[in-house]
């Protein structure tokens, strides 16, 4: 199993989250709470940290079923490959968001 990261419509991270993990597709949004100021209040919001990426974990074979979701467009590739994010990394962008 490698991480993925997919490149989705904007504002569409959560809904994409959401239909992935209902097709059982292992996902990852890490998101910050932010401080909104509307005309008559403030409200703290969820947002991801990355806008417009998320990342998915799966096979190479398989992984090309994560952009059935409305609102996938595609992977981040390099060089005409998908690019791979090492384990490690994902753990460290959690501790992050965690901390």
């Amino acid at each position: 199993l490698h991480w993925y990261v997919l490149y989705t419509r904007p504002k569409h991270e959560k809904q994409v989250l959401q239909e992935l993990t209902d097709r059982l597709i292992e996902a990852y949004l890490p998101t910050q709470k932010v401080r909104r100021r509307w005309s008559d209040r403030y409200k703290i919001v969820e947002e991801p940290l990355f806008k417009n990426y998320l990342f998915v974990r799966s096979q190479e074979q398989s992984f090309r079923n994560a952009l059935k979701p409305y609102g996938a467009l595609s992977f981040v590739m390099v060089e005409g490959i998908p690019a791979i994010i090492p384990d490690y990394e994902i753990d460290a962008v959690r501790i992050l968001v965690n901390s």
